[in-house]
């Protein structure tokens, strides 16, 4: 999947060496070229909005974003 500036599309995840992940939800940038990030997590967790929020906030505070979850 290829951001609005075409280059590859980046994902919020957890450092680790390896793991198995599902694609949780998607942030849209609206003041900026890349667009749009990814929100991934491990297979046996869960966030709501709110947490998502919290986690990216450090990042997310230089941008007019809203956070789209998936089904």
């Amino acid at each position: 999947m290829f951001g609005d500036d075409g280059e590859e599309l980046d994902v919020y995840d957890v450092p680790v060496e390896e793991y198995t992940a599902r694609i949780i939800g998607i942030i849209h940038r609206h003041n900026d070229l890349d667009g749009r990030k990814l929100i991934s997590a491990p297979e046996e967790v869960s966030f709501g909005q709110n947490k998502i929020l919290e986690l990216v906030s450090i990042q997310e505070q230089y941008y007019e974003s809203e956070i789209k979850l998936c089904n």
